[in-house]
C-alpha cells in the first residue's frame, strides 16, 4: 500500500473526527431556546424560570440557555482525530531497514527532548537481544539516530537537539548517550560555537569517572567533524598528555588526511612515553603533515629510542630535506632488521633517498633474495629506482602485479599490495606502472584488507582517464559488489562532480535499501552529479 493512501486515510480520520466532535458533541443549536436546565423542556412560551414539567427553577436566565455538551461524541471524535496520527506515521513505521520503530509515532519535539532517556533505556535493554524491541530486522527496533535525523526536523528543533546534546555530552556517564550526543554534534552543519565548546570540553576531560565509559571508542567520529574543528581539537589534546597515554590511537584519527600535527610531534618529543604507547604514536606521525623543524626534532628523538622501529624512523627521515649519506647506516639497519614491516619500510625509504650509497645497495641486494615475497619485491623496486634501471623496474612491478592477481593466499597477497600502494602513493613509479600496480591492488574482495584495497582504488582513479572503458567496467564491478571499495570509487566521482552513466546506474543499484540520512545523502549526490554520456 502506497504512502499516499495512508496520508489520505490520515486526513479522512482527522476531518471526520473533528466534525463528529464539533457537530454532535460540542455544537448545540438549541441553546438559543429557553429550556429547563434539568429536563431540557422547551420553556419558550412559559413565563418565569420554573419548569412546568419537572418543577425545577433555573437560577437565572443564562442557565436556561446553557449549551448541552455530548461528551461521549466528543470523545469519539477526538479518538478518531488522534488515530489519524497513526495513519500519517505508519509508512515510517513500516520501514524494515533502519526503521525508527515505535518512535515513528512519537512527536518529533518530544523525541528531541527525551532522546537521552530513550538512549539509556536502549543501552540497558540491549543485554536481551532476543526481546521484541531488540530484533534487528523487526519493525519494533528503535533506531534513535534515524528518528531524530536533521532531515526530519525543523530549524528550531535542530537547535533544541543540539542544546540537549551539548548538555548531555559534558555530564553523561552512559555510553549510548555519549555516542548519540557525539553524533548529533559532529553531524551538525554548520556547528554553532557553543556546541564546539561542549564537544571539546568533553573529549579533553578524561577523568577516571568518565574514561571508563566509552573513552575514545568513538574516536572515528573525529574524521567526520567539520574541518575548522580539527586543529583546535588537536591542540586541546596536545594540552592534555593523559589522553594520549590512555588512548594513543586517537593520534591516528587526527593524522588522517595529512593535517598539520606539529603540536603533537612536539608533545611526543618532550614526553617520556612508555614503549607500547610510543610505538603507536610514532606510526601515526609517519602519515601526519609536519614542518621540517618538527620533523627533524622527531627524527633526532626517535633515533635515540630503541623502542621505535627502524622502519618507522626511516619513513620519517625520507621526508627530510637533508637526508643525505649520514643516514645510510640507519637505512641499512632498517632493511636488515628482523621485523618484516621494518624491512619493507626501509626499502621504500631507500627508494625515496635518491642516492645509491654502496652500503645501502649491498643490503638491498641481500634483501632482494629474502624469503618474504613483499620484502623481496620492495628491495628489488628500491634498487631499480636508485640505479634508474627502467627495464628492471618494469619487470619487477609487472611480476608483482601478476602475483597479486593470481595469488590465493590472502596474507601473501596483501603484503605485496601494501608495497605497491606505498611506492605508487609516494610517486616512485612511472605513471603507467603505477596504474598497473594499483589496478591489481584494488582488486580486493570481502576476505582482503579493505583499507588497502580502498586506498588503491582512490589512488588509481586519480591517475587514470575516467573515460577509459576498461576502467569504467572495473569500477562498475566494484560498485556492484558493494562494500568499502565500491564506496571509495563512488567518492572519487562525487569529488570530481561528474561520472559516466554506467557508474551512476551502478551506484543507484547499490543504493537500493538505504534509508535515513545515508539514503538522503546518496540521493543528493546522484541528483547533483553531472552525468556524462
Amino acid at each position: 500500500m502506497s504512502d499516499a493512501i495512508f496520508i489520505a486515510a490520515g486526513w479522512t480520520l482527522l476531518v471526520v473526527g473533528a466534525a463528529i466532535a464539533y457537530w454532535w458533541g460540542w455544537r448545540d443549536p438549541l441553546s438559543r431556546i429557553r429550556r429547563c436546565p434539568a429536563c431540557r423542556y422547551d420553556m419558550t412560551a412559559t413565563n418565569g424560570r420554573k419548569c412546568p414539567e419537572c418543577g425545577t427553577e433555573a437560577r437565572n436566565e443564562k442557565a436556561m440557555h446553557r449549551k448541552r455538551r455530548r461528551y461521549r461524541w466528543i470523545a469519539v471524535g477526538v479518538m478518531l482525530a488522534l488515530s489519524s496520527w497513526v495513519a500519517f506515521r505508519w509508512p515510517e513505521y513500516q520501514k524494515t531497514s533502519l526503521s525508527t520503530g515505535p518512535l515513528a509515532f512519537v512527536p518529533r519535539t518530544a523525541l528531541v527532548v527525551a532522546w537521552p532517556w530513550i538512549a539509556r533505556w536502549q543501552e540497558k535493554s540491549s543485554d536481551n537481544p532476543g526481546a521484541w524491541w531488540a530484533k534487528p530486522d523487526a519493525r519494533t527496533h528503535w533506531y534513535l539516530a534515524s528518528a531524530i535525523s536533521d532531515d526530519k526536523l525543523w530549524g528550531w528543533q535542530r537547535w533544541l537537539k543540539l542544546r540537549v546534546a551539548s548538555a548531555e555530552i559534558q555530564r553523561t556517564t552512559a555510553w549510548a548517550v555519549l555516542y548519540n550526543a557525539t553524533n548529533i554534534i559532529c553531524e551538525s552543519q554548520p556547528p554553532p560555537e557553543w556546541a564546539v565548546d561542549a564537544f571539546m570540553a568533553r573529549y579533553v576531560d578524561q577523568s577516571l569517572t568518565r574514561s571508563q565509559y566509552g573513552q575514545w571508542d568513538a574516536r572515528a567520529k573525529l574524521r567526520e567533524i567539520p574541518e575548522k574543528w580539527k586543529e583546535p581539537v588537536a591542540k586541546a589534546i596536545a594540552a592534555n598528555v593523559q589522553i594520549l597515554l590512555q588512548d594513543p590511537e586517537v593520534l591516528w584519527w587526527l593524522a588522517q588526511g595529512g593535517r598539520n600535527m606539529n603540536d603533537m610531534a612536539e608533545l611526543v618529543v618532550q614526553n617520556k612515553f612508555p614503549r607500547d604507547v610510543l610505538i603507536k604514536l610514532s606510526w601515526s606521525l609517519v602519515r601526519a603533515k609536519l614542518d621540517q623543524p618538527h620533523l627533524a626534532a622527531l627524527v633526532k628523538s626517535f633515533r635515540s629510542r630503541s623502542s621505535v622501529g627502524r622502519g618507522t624512523v626511516m619513513q620519517l627521515i625520507a621526508r627530510l630535506d637533508d637526508r643525505g649519506a649520514k643516514y645510510a647506516g640507519d637505512l641499512a639497519s632498517a632493511i636488515g632488521a628482523a621485523d618484516t614491516y621494518a624491512r619493507m619500510d626501509g626499502c621504500i625509504a631507500a627508494a625515496q633517498f635518491g642516492s645509491a650509497e654502496p652500503v645501502v645497495l649491498e643490503v638491498l641486494r641481500a634483501a632482494g633474495n629474502d624469503n618474504n615475497d613483499a620484502v623481496c619485491v620492495a628491495a628489488q623496486i628500491a634498487e631499480a629506482v636508485l640505479l634508474r634501471d627502467e627495464d628492471e623496474l618494469r619487470a619487477v612491478v609487472e611480476a608483482a602485479s601478476a602475483f597479486v592477481w593470481s595469488e590465493r593466499d590472502r596474507d601473501r597477497r596483501l603484503w605485496i599490495v601494501y608495497v605497491l600502494c606505498e611506492y605508487a602513493e609516494k610517486g616512485l613509479l612511472p605513471r603507467d606502472l603505477a596504474i598497473r600496480a594499483l589496478h591489481a591492488a584494488a582488486n580486493g574482495n570481502e576476505f582482503d584488507n579493505w583499507w588497502h584495497s580502498m586506498q588503491s582504488m582512490s589512488l588509481l582513479l586519480d591517475l587514470v582517464d575516467d573515460s577509459d572503458p576498461e576502467v569504467i567496467e572495473f569500477v562498475v564491478a566494484r560498485i556492484d559488489e558493494g562494500g568499502q571499495i565500491g564506496n571509495s570509487a563512488w567518492s572519487h566521482y562525487v569529488r570530481k562532480g561528474s561520472a559516466p552513466k554506467s557508474i551512476v546506474d551502478a551506484t543507484r543499484r547499490a543504493s537500493v535499501g538505504m534509508t535515513g540520512s545515508l539514503a538522503a545523502e546518496r540521493e543528493k549526490q546522484l541528483r547533483e552529479i553531472e552525468v556524462q554520456p
